[in-house]
């Protein structure tokens, strides 16, 4: 991690686990890092651009997304691994009103999607080449456990917990949701089962609007709250729809997630209930 990592997520367990710091973007960073800790397994999840807060820094996005990754496989190359599994996201797909397919042409509308697409499509191309074990997991809308805020599902949760006033943009707005035990999961069968250039697509293979989001936490929660929604149509590139295609990563993996989205949404909602307190900086 960088010197400036928030490790609020895992403060507990920096006592119980080697940790080691390194800027990825630095060559001779990674390659020392690489060659001191010699992992075989490699998850990647550096990323910089997943918040809307961090959008506009498109110099830091670029940096952290291509150079880190850049560096890292390099440095991996260098050293041996067994497994490099790679983070991509379904913004690369840019606006696509139908299922995903991790064959369709990307068309990244947003600097994030731009990064991601060029670090995917460097794993493939590197896998090719050198024969290497490297796999993407490109993913959809993941929620769950220790999930910042800012983000749509704990802003709703927390302003219900803390009676806060809750605004919500784009009623409409469809996403598909994937539970983070399922995307855990999913990481852990493609770390057993790497195949060279694969890019899997991880998502729950249904679309939630919004507001279907937000009724689902309001009956679980049991409150009467309705919120201001923002139903303004000047949107953002981004596309108000995404549903992914997850056929291959059954076939590949033998994966499929295991959490509806109602479920999963409970067992969010009471984390968050116990663990409130890890949100008082934020």
């Amino acid at each position: 991690m960088r010197k400036k990592t928030d490790t609020w997520r895992i403060k507990d367990l920096l006592k119980e686990v080697p940790v080691h710091t390194a800027d990825l973007r630095e060559e001779k960073e990674t390659d020392e890092l690489l060659r001191k800790v010699k992992p075989r397994t490699i998850f990647h999840l550096a990323a910089h651009g997943t918040y809307p807060y961090q959008q506009y820094d498109e110099r830091e996005i670029m940096e952290t997304n291509i150079l880190c990754t850049f560096n890292l496989m390099m440095s991996a190359m260098k050293f041996g691994f067994d497994v490099f599994v790679n983070t991509g996201t379904s913004s690369e797909y840019g606006i696509n009103q139908k299922p995903m397919k991790e064959r369709d042409l990307l068309k990244p509308i947003t600097a994030y999607g731009v990064s991601k697409s060029w670090a995917t499509l460097y794993g493939t191309y590197f896998a090719f080449i050198k024969k290497a074990p490297i796999v993407t997991l490109r993913l959809f809308g993941v929620y769950g456990f220790y999930e910042s805020r800012g983000r749509l599902i704990p802003n709703i949760i927390l302003s219900i917990i803390n009676g806060e006033k809750l605004m919500l943009n784009k009623p409409w707005f469809k996403r598909d949701f994937v539970f983070i035990e399922d995307v855990v999961d999913a990481y852990i069968l493609a770390a057993r089962r790497p195949t060279s250039g694969l890019v899997l697509n991880i998502g729950s293979g249904k679309q939630t609007s919004i507001k279907e989001v937000f009724s689902f936490l309001r009956n679980i929660m049991k409150v009467d709250l309705e919120p201001v929604w923002n139903k303004s149509r000047t949107d953002s590139a981004d596309s108000n729809r995404r549903i992914a295609d997850i056929k291959l990563a059954g076939k590949e993996l033998g994966w499929k997630p295991k959490t509806g989205l109602d479920e999963g949404l409970r067992k969010t909602a009471d984390w968050f209930r116990k663990n409130k307190h890890l949100y008082r900086h934020a």
